[in-house]
């Protein structure tokens, strides 16, 4: 049967982008993250299933486009004084709710299934990771942003998805291993020192942006600033070998409410988001659906091998200590939060598969594995909680 994706790009994209955003708003009123539902358009549409959408090459550009749009967005939704609220807290929870897990399900990986260390890595990664993305919305609509427990979730989730996407891309090319680390840390640095440059001088900063903004094309030059910033940072990181997206990332940082100020920044923020809950996200995620083969009894022994590792494990270790430190509620807040998956969990899983690290069915598992932590952990953790702790 004749596929669509072999006859036109728009009739593809217009089918995954229609279906993409139905279900995934059928399934966001039952308190499941959208990027469930955008996954299922692609994995209905694809080969998996109706076969009407085919992965190839302009689709694959087309996912890396929105995958960069969406790690931008994230990067902007940030700042580095998020990351610097409860260092300590938020560092020992990225050890208890992702490196403890991780390191269980690649222990059954390797030594029980007998899958290989580059695969058993990838897969643990993919399936242990948490993504901004999804905590985001979720600390958000929970309305715990501004409490001590919103904080050090969200900074917790964002350390674990820059240790994850920075793992993943030292072990596409393991002989550079030192020579990339440390390319990354100059970029951190030269981040850190111009994030520091502009909280110190703010109304400097303020004053050049408040100029250019009152240019009559001065919101164009704004956003297309931004978006060639993102990209050279992204550029001058895929030349150390490391995954763009970190750039993206990096560079999204830097716009800051004390640059910007709070009404400009809120305005970026706001049409970049838009971009992205409208096209970018639902396009990426059911592209990423497309890849996804039905799995035999050995793909689900996999799935159903470390599901419980990641599920059991980061939940108990979360209870224990956000319990102990802050309190039951919070804690219950923090396991379902931290529970669910996103596009961080997408995007290692695509670098396996495009570097041949991991097998289709593979591939599947983790993003299976996404669609059910997603849904599962969640609706278990938050429907009957009442307000974190203060």
């Amino acid at each position: 049967m004749l596929a669509v994706s072999d006859i036109s790009v728009i009739l593809p994209v217009l089918l995954l982008l229609f279906v993409a955003l139905i279900i995934g708003e059928i399934l966001t009123r039952f308190d499941a993250p959208a990027v469930t539902g955008e996954i299922l358009a692609g994995i209905l549409l694809g080969p998996a299933i109706l076969d009407l959408v085919k992965p190839n090459d302009l689709l694959s550009g087309i996912a890396d486009i929105s995958v960069f749009f969406i790690v931008l967005v994230l990067g902007v939704q940030e700042e580095t004084n998020t990351l610097r609220s409860g260092i300590r807290t938020s560092v020992t929870l990225t050890f208890l709710s992702f490196v403890i897990p991780v390191a269980g399900m690649f222990a059954i990986a390797h030594y029980i299934i007998g899958l290989n260390e580059t695969a058993s890595l990838f897969l643990s990664i993919a399936v242990g990771v948490p993504s901004i993305s999804i905590t985001s919305i979720l600390v958000r609509q929970k309305n715990i942003y501004e409490t001590v427990t919103g904080k050090i979730i969200v900074a917790s989730v964002v350390i674990t998805d820059m240790l994850s996407l920075i793992m993943a891309s030292v072990i596409v090319r393991v002989s550079d291993f030192v020579f990339r680390i440390l390319g990354v840390i100059v970029i951190l640095l030269v981040i850190i020192i111009l994030d520091i440059f502009i909280r110190r001088n703010p109304d400097k900063v303020s004053r050049f942006i408040a100029r250019i903004h009152a240019e009559s094309t001065g919101e164009r030059i704004i956003f297309g600033s931004i978006i060639v910033a993102s990209l050279l940072v992204s550029y001058l990181l895929d030349l150390l070998g490391v995954s763009f997206l970190l750039g993206a990332f990096f560079a999204g940082i830097l716009v800051s409410d004390v640059s910007f100020g709070r009404e400009l920044k809120g305005m970026i923020t706001r049409t970049l988001s838009r971009m992205v809950d409208s096209f970018f996200s639902p396009i990426f995620f059911s592209i990423a659906g497309l890849s996804i083969v039905i799995p035999d009894l050995y793909g689900l022994k996999v799935l159903f091998s470390l599901l419980p590792v990641t599920a059991i494990l980061s939940a108990f270790f979360v209870y224990v200590y956000i319990g102990r430190k802050i309190g039951r509620n919070s804690s219950m807040y923090t396991m379902g939060i931290t529970g669910s998956r996103g596009a961080v969990s997408v995007i290692v899983a695509t670098i396996g598969l495009d570097h041949n690290f991991l097998t289709p069915e593979l591939y599947s598992v983790a993003i299976l594995a996404t669609l059910v932590l997603s849904i599962v952990l969640p609706l278990a953790f938050l429907r009957h909680v009442g307000p974190p702790e203060k």
